[in-house]
């Protein structure tokens, strides 16, 4: 729950000033020509400038728009003339107002739960978001220009660390046992399907992108006698050390850690490392950067991870799932006894 609630923080900061993320991603507006859509019923006239009252709180169309206009430059598309790219807009604009009322309904039930967060956390919130401007005055002209003051930044700041809060003590009690990760494990075995893997260390003889021929076979005759040393016992760690060129390796003896297929190496390295046996070294492996001797270490066969170390990844998805759960269902029924007008 926590990262939907920092979320939150953040797109109350952006309502009052557009260069903060809003909290949802825009969908994509698909071309075609879009089916038709039922007139959806007339919305009340209400006050002027409006776009929505919850309970005794407005929610202003600026706001919705300042939101909306951040998503579009996000998604080009969204600003298209197309028949989709306009009912995605519209789509879209619902759910930038949803989201704005049930921030609303949480702001109050915070308030009426007495929980505010002290002068020091605002600061400290505010001083944070001012760091993202190069200097004092280029802040307070962006947030002038959206229609706003340090003052209601303020404001919006500590409503976002209120439904923070709020939020974290609707979830306090959401646990995950034992039971649920074994369950969730055996239904969805193959996502913990592990490939081939091998450490590796390597030696690479360096050579210039456009080496000549001779200094191609110099590099390679180079490697050669490496390998010789290494073959005839010189550890091949310290061989790495005192004579590789890969700066990110040879103070490690040249290990590069476990590595598989899908390792972003270039090919031919992959090639010859995954068709070594453990304690083999190649012979010079030639590549763009040059010649490489390659030593695997270690294998491990294809399988499946365990459940006990599965644990560790299942365990925090089920309770982003299980506090997501909460959050809605608590905010649904706030919104189950709110008096709520929408006028766009």
């Amino acid at each position: 729950m926590q990262s939907r609630l920092q979320s939150t923080l953040v797109a109350t900061v952006a309502c009052g000033v557009s260069l903060i993320t809003p909290v949802m991603a825009a969908p994509a507006a698909k071309a075609g020509a879009a089916k038709p859509v039922a007139n959806a019923a007339a919305k009340p006239v209400g006050p002027a400038g409006v776009a929505a009252e919850v309970n005794s709180d407005r929610i202003l169309i600026a706001d919705v728009t300042r939101m909306l206009d951040s998503l579009k430059a996000a998604e080009p598309a969204l600003s298209g003339e197309s028949a989709e790219a306009k009912k995605a807009l519209s789509e879209l604009r619902n759910q930038v107002l949803n989201n704005l009322i049930e921030h609303r309904l949480m702001v109050q039930e915070a308030r009426r739960l007495k929980i505010a967060p002290t002068k020091a956390e605002v600061d400290k919130a505010f001083d944070e978001f001012k760091k993202q401007f190069p200097n004092e005055a280029t802040f307070k002209q962006v947030v002038a220009k959206e229609g706003k003051t340090p003052e209601d930044l303020r404001r919006l700041i500590s409503e976002g660390l209120q439904v923070f809060e709020i939020g974290r003590q609707w979830g306090s009690d959401v646990t995950v046992n034992d039971d649920e990760m074994g369950k969730f494990y055996r239904e969805n075995v193959a996502r913990f399907a592990l490939p081939e893997g091998i450490n590796v260390r390597h030696i690479l003889i360096a050579t210039a992108p456009k080496a000549t021929q001779a200094e191609k076979d110099k590099a390679r005759a180079r490697a050669q006698e490496l390998l010789k040393q290494a073959q005839g016992g010189a550890d091949f760690a310290k061989l790495a050390a005192a004579n590789s060129d890969d700066p990110g390796s040879k103070n490690e003896g040249g290990s590069l850690g476990w590595i598989t297929r899908d390792t972003p190496f270039i090919q031919p390295f992959l090639d010859a490392a995954f068709k070594a046996t453990v304690g083999q070294i190649t012979s010079p492996v030639e590549t763009e950067f040059g010649y490489h001797l390659i030593k695997v270490d270690e294998r491990k066969a294809a399988g499946t991870m365990p459940l006990a170390d599965a644990k560790r990844f299942i365990k925090p998805m089920l309770m982003e799932q299980k506090q997501k759960q909460r959050l809605d269902e608590k905010t649904a029924a706030l919104k189950a006894k709110a008096n709520i007008k929408k006028y766009i």
